[in-house]
């Protein structure tokens, strides 16, 4: 009983503490990444914009985005590759921070050898893999 009230106080502990950073601002993606990088964290909200070469990604963190996502302890959030012609492409993210690369349509490709030479754009992203093709997991438009 003891053992578990400690765990209890220390996750608490925590999670004040994640929260009040978040307020504060004080931290980018990546620190906090580095901070906690078992992802049990819940970010309420938190933007970043990080550039590659010819391609803006808009990292967008949200909470409540669906009912979909209910059940898990990262809020849910999309990203938004704006090329170098404006246009606002969906791309997939992963629960483990992985390499995802982006074609010049938009169109994501796998693979681990270097694909630059045909104009796609590597972009290093972390969290929940999911199709993001719809509507309603983009309340707005990324700016």
């Amino acid at each position: 009983m003891k053992i578990c009230t400690s765990v209890l106080i220390s996750i608490l502990c925590v999670v004040f503490f994640s929260s009040s950073v978040l307020a504060e601002g004080s931290l980018s993606y990546t620190e906090l990444r580095e901070k906690f990088p078992d992802n049990n964290i819940m970010f309420e909200s938190l933007e970043e914009t990080l550039e590659f070469s010819q391609c803006v990604i808009g990292l967008r963190i949200m909470s409540n985005l669906s009912e979909k996502f209910a059940g898990m302890r990262v809020a849910p959030y999309y990203v938004c590759a704006k090329q170098k012609y404006g246009s606002h492409l969906p791309v997939r993210v992963t629960f483990n921070a992985e390499t995802i690369f982006i074609d010049k349509n938009g169109k994501e490709t796998k693979g681990i050898e270097d694909k630059r030479s045909m104009g796609v754009k590597e972009v290093m992203i972390g969290v929940l893999i999911e199709e993001i093709n719809s509507n309603k997991f983009f309340p707005h438009d990324c700016d």
